[in-house]
């Protein structure tokens, strides 16, 4: 038994206070009455006598003293220790009886003392609770995450915290803890199963995330209205997105404001009849958005309380694209059957669906192949016949199949059952089974009154009745004449062919004749070139000679007339050399390769600046597609228009050239932009033509066949070329080439 601090401490001193208590008053004593008594009584005999009685009388009072002081502690004591009784048994009385779990540790959290209620919390016994511990009813890793904070509490602070025990089951349990030091040394930790808090604040939680889902995050628009004032208590986001209104918006208006006026007093007549219901579904309702804009709405709606007051919980839908949905599906049926009746082709509305059940539980059976199948068991295509339900046809059947009434022909499918028929139906069996929704066939009919007639039989499944065939709609057309004209086709094609190969032969003897005439021309065209050549090369020459031996004896006009003559010389050969090249072009085999065009206009360009060295040529080159075609003759391209963009650009102090492309479609297309004289937009048309110029010849060199070249290059590749120019602001040519599938995945 363990005493209160201010016990502890007198019994501790006790002992010690009587004791010296005791010596000094015995000491007093026998020093006083000595002293006395040797002052009053001389004889010696009589004072020994004295003094023995003095020690008997000392004795006795000093027992009588003893006794009581002792009787006095002994029943301090009791007092203390039966306080103390009380007071440990309604500690625990206390202890047993707490709702709370309650747990006494020492300084090492080892567990000294743990109410019932401990042991009904954590599933263990008492004894297998005490001097473990407090750590171990932890789950793992929990400490790790939140730690003890056990120096914190041994320092005298209280820690409360929500934490997680293990139940002798492996169950988690939720509790709520509040630790504290006791007296030194000892620490006691209040549990509290907050499980049922938890799970109460989980389903206020998962209420509020329905709440939300349900009605805030709801993809309908919906709101709660008074009853009494008709006032917006509450609205959701869709219904702020649909009808444009801020949520303070809505609060400050009533649902009146959200109606056409002319349709108050129908509202007002509904709210009168709902008051009188718990829920209700109404409409269309037409509605007003706050851009002015009339929507058609079906309301649900329900009675509810909210806050104090008596409201209505609506939820709103935008049935305007159904409604004109379906009045444009009436639209269509109207029209449909407009079409139905009056088509001059016969139509058959059919139910297959009887036929689609058969085939599938023969599926089930193991049947795959329905060709094969239909050979050996032939009296299933009669038996598919009778399954054919006619649910409707148009006059033109009446009309095709000589029926007087529609009823002569709806129902059961009209027993013609010839072979052909069977035909017919074999197939549409045979296509059913391959899932196909579509099939169409040709096939001679017997009408009802025995005529035979050629057909074009389609049928399609209507939309929506692809896994039934419950609805299908079959067109015969009559193509008799159609027949008798392809009988008569062919009896002219057959002559036509033989005329056909009369004309190839003569084709065949006329292109050889062509082929001699082309290579009579290139030997024509190479005799005219070296022979136009010739005399120019002597005009050319003799006017040098003249020049270099006779030209101090001539006059200035003498030698700028043997120049001129020099010149034109020169420029009559290298248009020579220019027409025989553009005769050449579409005799030239075509080797097509894929061209990096990146390094070959590369190589041009630096050619072009070492030609040019004493000019000023910037070249700026971005990122160009891979092409294929014929390197020399797009390369030729090339040289062309890079010599034409340097050519014109003569006056520039400072040459800027831009060449680039890009994928566009199913081709490449390129360009290279200068900033030279430029040209008329009207006279583009001229550019490509041979001898066309657009500039005099005085002031830019050239024979006016280079662009007639490039255009007939490209045009041999299937591409194309134009020009945007402005005169005095530079030019820009464009060309294209078509993506060759030999370079698909590459230019990709």
């Amino acid at each position: 038994m363990k005493f209160p601090s201010s016990t502890e401490r007198q019994l501790k001193y006790a002992p010690i206070v009587i004791s010296t208590g005791y010596a000094l008053v015995s000491a007093a004593w026998i020093v006083v009455t000595d002293y006395l008594l040797a002052g009053e009584i001389k004889d010696p005999i009589i004072l020994t006598h004295y003094q023995t009685y003095k020690g008997w009388f000392f004795i006795l009072i000093s027992a009588v003293l003893l006794y009581y002081f002792v009787r006095l502690g002994v029943k301090k004591i009791r007092s203390s220790t039966d306080a103390l009784v009380i007071s440990e048994n309604k500690y625990r009385t206390l202890l047993e009886q707490a709702s709370d779990s309650i747990i006494l540790a020492d300084k090492y959290a080892k567990i000294i003392e743990a109410n019932s209620t401990t042991s009904q919390l954590l599933g263990y016994k008492k004894d297998e609770i005490i001097n473990r511990s407090f750590k171990d009813f932890f789950p793992p890793g929990d400490l790790e995450a939140q730690p003890l904070r056990y120096d914190e509490i041994l320092s005298g602070e209280i820690i409360r915290s929500d934490r997680r025990f293990v139940h002798k089951s492996g169950r988690i349990i939720d509790v709520e803890i509040t630790a504290k030091m006791l007296m030194e040394g000892i620490v006691q930790a209040i549990i509290r199963d907050v499980s049922l808090r938890k799970e109460i604040e989980d389903r206020l939680r998962k209420s509020e995330e329905q709440y939300r889902l349900l009605f805030r995050e709801n993809p309908h628009p919906m709101w709660v209205y008074d009853q009494a004032t008709l006032r917006f208590l509450a609205v959701n986001n869709a219904a702020i997105e649909a009808y444009g209104f801020s949520q303070d918006e809505f609060l400050s208006m009533t649902i009146k404001n959200i109606r056409p006026i002319e349709d108050i007093p129908d509202l007002e007549d509904n709210i009168a009849l709902t008051g009188r219901k718990d829920s209700q579904h109404s409409g269309p309702w037409r509605h007003l958005k706050k851009s002015g804009q009339v929507i058609f709405v079906e309301i649900l709606s329900n009675n509810i309380t909210f806050g104090s007051k008596e409201a209505r919980l609506v939820l709103a839908n935008d049935i305007t694209e159904k409604k004109a949905a379906l009045e444009a599906l009436q639209d269509s049926e109207k029209r449909f059957r407009s079409l139905f009746e009056y088509s001059p082709i016969s139509i058959w509305e059919e139910d297959f669906s009887i036929i689609k059940n058969h085939i599938d539980l023969l599926k089930t059976t193991g049947v795959t192949d329905f060709k094969d199948y239909l050979e050996m068991y032939p009296d299933e295509i009669r038996q598919s016949i009778e399954m054919v339900r006619v649910l409707d046809v148009n006059e033109a059947t009446l009309e095709l199949f000589e029926a007087e009434k529609k009823e002569d022909i709806t129902g059961a499918f009209p027993r013609i059952a010839e072979e052909e028929d069977y035909r017919v139906q074999r197939e549409s069996i045979i296509a059913i089974s391959e899932g196909k929704t579509k099939f169409e066939i040709d096939s001679v009919l017997r009408t009802l009154k025995g005529k035979e007639v050629h057909t074009h039989i389609r049928w399609n499944v209507a939309e929506g009745f692809e896994q039934t065939y419950a609805k299908v709609l079959v067109t015969i057309e009559d193509i008799t004449e159609l027949k008798k004209t392809e009988e008569a086709l062919r009896i002219s094609n057959h002559e036509l062919n033989k005329l056909n190969e009369e004309l190839e032969e003569r084709v065949k003897k006329r292109t050889e004749q062509l082929e001699a005439a082309n290579k009579e021309l290139e030997a024509f065209s190479y005799s005219v070139s070296h022979d136009l050549k010739a005399p120019l090369r002597a005009i050319d020459g003799f006017s040098q000679i003249l020049l270099d031996d006779f030209g101090p004896e001539f006059n200035p006009e003498a030698k700028r007339f043997l120049n001129i003559i020099s010149k034109n010389a020169g420029q009559m050969e290298q248009l020579i050399e220019d027409l025989l090249a553009f005769s050449k072009i579409y005799n030239r085999e075509k080797n097509e390769v894929l061209i990096n065009m990146n390094s070959l206009v590369a190589s041009i360009t630096e050619q072009f600046i070492k030609d040019n060295s004493g000019r000023k040529i910037l070249f700026t080159i971005r990122e160009l597609p891979e092409s294929t075609g014929d390197r020399p003759m797009l390369q030729q391209v090339w040289i062309n228009l890079v010599s034409n963009a340097v050519k014109f650009t003569k006056d520039r102090d400072e040459a800027l050239i831009e060449i680039g492309g890009e994928k566009r479609g199913n081709e490449v297309v390129y360009y290279i932009k200068d900033n030279g004289t430029g040209f008329n937009m009207e006279y583009a048309y001229k550019l490509f033509g041979v001898f066309q110029r657009l500039h005099p010849s005085s002031e830019f060199e050239g024979t006016g066949v280079g662009l007639a070249i490039v255009q007939r290059i490209l045009r041999r590749h299937e591409g194309n070329i134009w020009a945007e120019a402005e005169a005095g602001k530079g030019a820009t040519f464009y060309f294209s080439l078509p993506i060759r599938k030999s370079g698909q995945e590459r230019l990709n």
